[in-house]
């Protein structure tokens, strides 16, 4: 996460871990089986990070803010060489990321969006189908080196952008009024 996949040799893991890379490679046939196991344990972490601030949220809102705060977190930790170096060396496990991670957000975000309607703080006039399917669009965009080149875009201040982009759109009055009173992302 820190230092992208490419730049990271079985040689600095095995190091890093202070044991063989015959041990390493016992466990997996290759860098990309590491590589591989190691996106479905983040997705599978993240997911359930998400599922947990579900849970504990008081309202849609509250929900939706706190799962930006916990996305920040994440991309600051994460190189800007990972999403890339998984997209060009690692397709198959940027495929789980791209595909399923992403249709697990979409209904995190449909539920949210279903959520704060039904408590008044998101306007009634939303498909969450469609508005779901814009903002799971939007979120690749965030990473799309083509539209967003990191040279010249932060990604957390991207993300931001896209959250603010997100609330304003879908609040309802009571809902931009309970806003003003909250610190967003």
């Amino acid at each position: 996460m820190k230092f992208g996949v490419k730049s990271v040799s079985m040689d600095d893991i095995a190091r890093s871990l202070g044991i063989s890379k015959k041990t390493i490679y016992s466990h997996f046939e290759n860098k990309d089986g590491l590589v591989m196991e190691t996106v479905k344990h983040f997705v599978k972490k993240d997911e359930q990070d998400i599922i947990k601030i579900r849970d504990e949220s008081i309202d849609a809102i509250d929900e939706i803010i706190t799962i930006g705060r916990h996305v920040l977190l994440m991309l600051r930790k994460l190189s800007s060489n990972v999403v890339f170096d998984l997209q060009k060396y690692n397709p198959e496990a940027w495929k789980i990321v791209h595909e399923k991670h992403f249709d697990f957000i979409y209904n995190v975000i449909k539920t949210n969006i279903e959520r704060g309607m039904s408590e008044g703080n998101y306007r009634r006039d939303i498909n969450s189908i469609i508005v779901a399917k814009f903002y799971v669009n939007l979120s690749h965009n965030v990473v799309n080196q083509d539209i967003f080149p990191l040279s010249e875009y932060d990604r957390s201040t991207l993300y931001k952008e896209l959250a603010k982009y997100h609330l304003n759109s879908i609040l309802s009055p009571q809902g931009k009024e309970y806003l003003l009173k909250q610190e967003i992302i």
